[in-house]
């Protein structure tokens, strides 16, 4: 394993790649797509990039046991489907 390690390292200077590049960020995002099953009959789905990702998906349990996703929104229609007010 180590002598396929080593060749890897010298095939940029063997093959003169380039070290430098910009990255795309539509496609780095594309590839974070993810989907999580939350219970029976919900997913939930990642679309893109979250930059603050542990302030807007949390995870909590009650003191009763019972485990909860909560996740802050930004969109008034979708929370208003979801909320009692």
């Amino acid at each position: 394993m180590d002598k396929v390690i080593e060749k890897i390292r010298e095939l940029p200077e063997k093959h003169k790649f380039d070290k430098q590049f910009n990255t795309v960020s539509s496609v780095i995002n594309a590839r974070i797509r993810k989907v999580y099953d939350v219970c029976q009959g919900v997913q939930l789905k990642i679309t893109d990039a979250i930059d603050d990702f542990g302030d807007t998906i949390k995870a909590y349990r009650e003191p009763d046991g019972n485990r909860y996703i909560r996740i802050k929104t930004d969109n008034d229609l979708t929370y208003k489907l979801f909320s009692d007010e």
